[in-house]
């Protein structure tokens, strides 16, 4: 079932611009020993020898015949439950399919060897087999909605079931006698022919240019305005005359002159008059042999009068006098390149690249914390014997003042070398090391004046606990 989902949508893709005769074939009972490109036409009798060599003698082979199918009839045939036309053709196994085929009906008939016979849908297909033909052509009802493609569906399977039932060998195709877009063609052209041969007043023709000597123009409408009114005119043609290396040009009936120069491989617009000297927004130029070219009206003003030109192209020619058509893709057009689009992309690109910049600012000032990661560098030096002093004073504190007061020479001795008193106070702050400290602070009470005291409270706390670096304690 998927892959003939596949299969019909696959037909969306292949653009077939052929001729009316130019059939999708749906060949089903036998797969094709190989695959037919997507984009290939096949004409009439090599579609003939191809279904040749595919069957024998004994081969029944049964032609079902649309009055008019197209690879869009396969691909968008939709019921109204969205699911495709075809459904019993989905379900069979062996098909293959061929986009494009030349004539294929009457290539068939034409080159099938064996009996054939025609028949319509309602007749039966039996009888006409029993009869001794081995080819049998099947035309079905012109199909113009959706649910007659779907009724065809039905009576193609219960076609081949019923042979399948009583005859082997089968090979069964559906095809059409001609495209169902000879029609959409047809009326499409049709309309475009009316669509050109109606042209409202004030316009002409975009592609048809009107030529003079040196010069060549085309536009959509042409518009004089007036104090008094605004009349739509048609641009019937123009005259010229080179003087000088000045080329003036008059339209006609507008009767605007536009005068052009030409310098350094360029040329321009020198001015515009109407009866007096008229203006134009910016200059117009372009490098020879480029012609100027504006989508929007282009305004010629003298203060009196407008002449608006809306969605023009002119081209002078200075070295030759026959201009006959304009070169594809060689102009200048009138916004230039800073177009509003563009300059609008600009400003939100440098919009973004100042956001970025200052992104990138702020990610350069954050000072990581990898300085005092050198070994080699300048050793960094933390005034830890004001903090240490103010912790021990801060212990005192908590003591008896009466039982443990120290005299004022051995506290001023302990605060020159105050590490080994944090280190029992600070680092282990459980009882037994606040009671070393306390022992250390009564030993050195009673031995005032030995001058042992320092060594015998180093030994208690190197004794009980480990040393800290400076580092350790500044973060207790």
């Amino acid at each position: 079932m998927a892959k003939f989902a596949i299969l019909l949508v696959s037909c969306l893709f292949c653009v077939t611009f052929v001729s009316g005769d130019n059939v999708p074939v749906l060949l089903f009972g036998k797969s094709l020993p190989f695959k037919v490109p997507a984009l290939k036409t096949l004409q009439t009798t090599e579609f003939a020898n191809l279904v040749n060599s595919q069957v024998s003698d004994e081969t029944i082979t049964v032609v079902f015949v649309e009055p008019k199918l197209s690879v869009e009839d396969l691909s968008h045939c939709k019921t109204n439950d969205g699911t495709t036309c075809f459904k019993e053709l989905q379900g069979l196994e062996e098909r293959s399919y061929i986009p494009s085929v030349s004539d294929a009906v009457n290539g068939l008939y034409d080159n099938l060897e064996s009996n054939k016979a025609t028949i319509d849908a309602d007749d039966d297909i039996l009888d006409a087999v029993e009869q001794g033909n081995k080819v049998i052509f099947v035309y079905l009802d012109l199909a113009t909605e959706n649910k007659d493609f779907e009724s065809h569906d039905k009576i193609i399977a219960s076609t081949f079931a019923k042979l399948s039932q009583k005859y082997k060998n089968i090979v069964a195709i559906y095809t059409g006698q001609e495209s169902s877009l000879e029609r959409h063609i047809r009326t499409r052209r049709q309309a475009e022919t009316e669509k050109k041969n109606k042209t409202r007043k004030g316009e002409i023709n975009k592609g048809e240019p009107k030529l003079c000597q040196h010069f060549i123009i085309t536009a959509e409408s042409v518009i004089t305005k007036t104090k008094e009114a605004e009349t739509a005119v048609d641009l019937e043609g123009c005259t010229s005359v080179l003087e000088n290396k000045i080329l003036s040009v008059t339209l006609n009936p507008s009767g605007l002159v536009m005068m052009f120069k030409q310098s350094a491989g360029t040329w321009s617009l020198a001015g515009a008059k109407k009866g007096t000297d008229m203006t134009y927004p910016g200059y117009v130029y372009a490098n020879r042999g480029f012609a100027y070219r504006c989508g929007g009206n282009f305004t010629f003003s003298n203060g009196d009068e407008t002449i608006k030109i809306k969605n023009f192209q002119f081209l002078p020619n200075f070295e030759k006098a026959d201009v006959a058509e304009f070169t594809k893709d060689k102009y200048v057009h009138c916004e230039g390149f800073f177009s509003p689009g563009i300059l609008a992309g600009l400003f939100v690109v440098f919009l973004f690249l100042f956001i970025l910049a200052i992104g990138i600012g702020f990610i350069m000032d954050i000072n990581t914390m990898d300085k005092f990661d050198d070994p080699k560098g300048k050793t960094i030096t933390i005034n830890a014997r004001l903090l240490l002093k103010k912790k021990l004073l801060s212990l005192l504190r908590t003591l008896d003042a009466k039982e443990y007061e120290l005299p004022e020479v051995l506290f001023n001795t302990y605060m020159l070398q105050p590490e080994n008193v944090l280190l029992a106070m600070l680092v282990d702050p459980n009882k037994s090391a606040r009671q070393i400290a306390i022992n250390s602070i009564i030993m050195a009470r009673n031995e005032s004046n030995s001058p042992s005291v320092l060594r015998v409270f180093r030994k208690l706390t190197r004794r009980n606990i480990n040393r800290v670096t400076v580092n350790a304690l500044v973060i207790n």
